[in-house]
């Protein structure tokens, strides 16, 4: 014979459990778990946007490299047929350079107005980066509260089985308390994983942050030496 939610044995029954608990209970879980499994779903995405992103960067870097005192029509080509986060930037660059060439502008300000346009599609970069990662830190930061709300209705449940009864047995809490214990661990167990990841996404767009401003340094610098050709 077993009690509510525990085995004779002592180990914790949680399908059980689960279906012995209150409504609150039962909802609680409901929400955790749906917020574990939509913040996974974030860290999968995330980190294969990262992957992806690098990859495709990588290549543009190495062509543009290749190219940087030669012909930048041919970057501005490959730009556009690329993806990652570098072909946007010099891509801004270019076309705010193109509608410098016929105005004839000091160089100062040929100069802002470039810095400018790069400095612009930075941030759109990083914004795009930055999609989801919301999400991920208000699972991390409220899961453990939801777990806590779950807690706090278990042992509410626990203390009115103990005024139907009017004794404080462990058959008549145990049931009850274990819920609560269960739904707090729950909540640390979605939280753990999300503010870990959102920690580890967050310092990944800085440093992407830091490579995307010193390839618009690249570029301003390769404007400065006047090195930047296009085809007639």
């Amino acid at each position: 014979m077993e009690e509510e939610g525990i085995s004779l044995t002592g180990k914790l029954n949680l399908l059980e459990a689960f279906f012995d608990a209150g409504f609150f209970v039962q909802l609680t879980v409901v929400v955790l778990i749906f917020a574990s499994v939509y913040g996974f779903s974030i860290i999968l995405k995330k980190h294969k946007e990262f992957k992806s992103l690098k990859n495709h960067d990588d290549l543009f870097l190495n062509y543009f490299k290749s190219k940087n005192q030669e012909n930048w029509d041919q970057v501005y080509t490959n730009a556009l047929a690329n993806k990652g986060q570098f072909p946007p930037i010099f891509v801004a660059a270019y076309r705010e350079l193109k509608s410098l060439e016929d105005q004839r502008l000091d160089s100062s300000i040929e100069r802002e107005n470039i810095e400018r346009a790069i400095s612009s599609e930075v941030e759109t970069q990083i914004f795009k980066l930055e999609r989801g990662l919301g999400s991920l830190a208000t699972i991390g930061s409220t899961s453990p509260f939801v777990g806590l709300f779950g807690t706090v209705v278990g042992i509410l449940t626990a203390f009115q089985k103990i005024g139907e009864s009017g004794s404080a047995t462990l058959t008549t809490v145990g049931p009850a308390i274990s819920e609560a214990l269960v739904v707090t661990a729950m909540g640390l167990f979605v939280a753990i994983p999300a503010v870990s990841f959102y920690n580890h996404f967050i310092g990944k767009v800085k440093a992407v942050d830091l490579e995307l401003n010193n390839f618009g340094n690249a570029i301003l610098n390769t404007y400065k030496k006047k090195s930047i050709k296009f085809e007639d």
